[in-house]
């Protein structure tokens, strides 16, 4: 995902900026990942069709390991949402800041916080989980 960005966005990180923006790249792939799940729940739970089967989505996964039902999952799943888009806009600021407001770094993290917002709406709208 992220080398992929940057080349959309003709941005080439160096290596030391490339280093530092590991966790913050990470934290918002968590944040993609997890909102991906929360929104293709609906069309993911009418597929299973056995109860063994291997678990793909958080739901299920937050259900079983907490014992939740799945109401309380989802709200759960959303909670561990929130808190990572506030751990993803606090290393953007760390990086801002580590790196001096640099051209580069700004469009960057200002670019990822677009794609997570982008991410939410499409998850939100789209056709396959809103049949």
């Amino acid at each position: 995902m992220d080398s992929f960005m940057q080349w959309t966005l003709g941005l080439d990180l160096n290596e030391a900026e490339t280093d530092e923006a590991h966790n913050f790249y990470m934290s918002a792939g968590r944040v993609m990942g997890l909102t991906n799940d929360l929104y293709s729940w609906n069309v993911e739970r009418t597929e299973s069709v056995d109860a063994a089967d291997r678990k793909w989505n958080a739901v299920p996964v937050i259900m079983q390991q907490y014992e939740l039902n799945e109401e309380d999952a989802s709200v759960f799943l959303r909670g561990l949402i929130v808190h990572h888009e506030q751990v993803t806009r606090e290393l953007g600021q760390t990086l801002l800041r580590r790196f001096n407001y640099s051209h580069t770094m700004t469009k960057y993290v200002e670019s990822v916080g677009l794609m997570l917002g982008g991410n939410c709406f499409w998850s939100a709208t789209c056709p396959r989980y809103n049949p």
